[in-house]
């Protein structure tokens, strides 16, 4: 019997790059905006609170100030729910982003951690918090039972050969997402015998900033598994839509938690097919939106030849 049921979301990016859809008029009005902190940040079990970014949002129609874009005044701490104690973060120019630079603290698995933010926008004093529990220690990929590969892409897909990721589960997570990344990308690399069809004309078809968007889609992809809570062991397959170029690949596993997961899967969903606007799913109390989430991660490399 299977130990868990498979979900992989496969975006729509390709079908809206291949074919010319209209989209359905939506009216908003200007009057409605309201300034937000915006955050975007991800803790990991034995490291500090790091590359924590903090900026803003901009009504339809102003002009968006790059150099005003993420907020560097802001007030932020991280808060140890389990035992109440307060860090407080620091921004760096050259990230662009919130740091924990002591070295009497690492994020540990299992525990809570809440989010606080101050920030003035547009004259506005706004707060913002959010909550992550870290999933429990207990996940990692376990290489020496996984298929990682290498294989060759036109010889073992008619077979339906693919590397496959066997893993512990963390005991409360039951969300795990793959990332990965071509490392080698390029349309010298680009695989022309893909199961789509998709071939290299395809990129002449497309404007220079479309063609850049879609390039990089492909580079950078993704799979979402849900399996059941618990300890115990679980694999999933690197399907072959996950991979378009020839070249080494890095996968990065996440044990997610709640708010992680349901960013990743809302974020992109703003809108449904009549028009009606939805809100992603932020997990963020006050002034805030985007996410603050947590994960365990393990990395391997695998090599997808001609």
């Amino acid at each position: 019997m299977k130990h868990y049921k498979k979900l992989i979301l496969l975006s729509a990016v390709i079908l809206s790059a291949l074919n010319s859809c209209g989209d359905v008029p939506v009216e908003i009005d200007k009057d409605t905006y309201n300034p937000k902190i915006v955050v975007e940040g991800y803790l990991f079990p034995g490291q500090a609170a790091n590359n924590i970014r903090i900026s803003r949002n901009y009504g339809l129609g102003q002009n968006i100030e790059l150099n005003e874009l993420f907020i560097d005044d802001a007030q932020v701490t991280v808060t140890d729910v389990n035992t109440d104690q307060l860090y407080e973060l620091s921004f760096n120019t050259l990230t662009m982003a919130y740091n924990y630079t002591g070295s009497d603290w690492t994020v540990q698995a299992g525990k809570s951690y809440r989010l606080d933010v101050a920030a003035t926008i547009d004259g506005k004093n706004l707060v913002a918090s959010s909550t992550t529990t870290v999933p429990e220690s207990g996940f990692t990929v376990r290489q020496q039972d996984s298929f990682l590969g290498p294989i060759h892409y036109s010889e073992d897909l008619p077979a339906n050969k693919k590397m496959q990721i066997v893993y512990d589960r963390s005991p409360s997570s039951d969300s795990y997402i793959l990332s990965v990344v071509a490392l080698d990308a390029s349309l010298d690399t680009f695989i022309e015998g893909n199961i789509f069809g998709i071939n290299k004309d395809r990129f002449d078809e497309l404007n220079d900033s479309d063609e850049l968007k879609f390039f990089n889609f492909l580079k950078h992809q993704y799979q979402w598994h849900q399996t059941q809570k618990g300890a115990g062991q679980s694999w999933l397959d690197v399907e072959y839509f996950s991979t378009w170029f020839y070249g080494p690949y890095r996968l990065i596993l996440y044990a997610a938690d709640e708010n992680f997961t349901d960013y990743l899967l809302t974020h992109n969903m703003i809108q449904e097919m009549d028009g009606n606007l939805l809100e992603p799913k932020f997990h963020m109390e006050g002034d805030g939106i985007g996410v603050f989430g947590s994960a365990i991660a393990d990395t391997v490399f695998v090599e997808v030849l001609r």
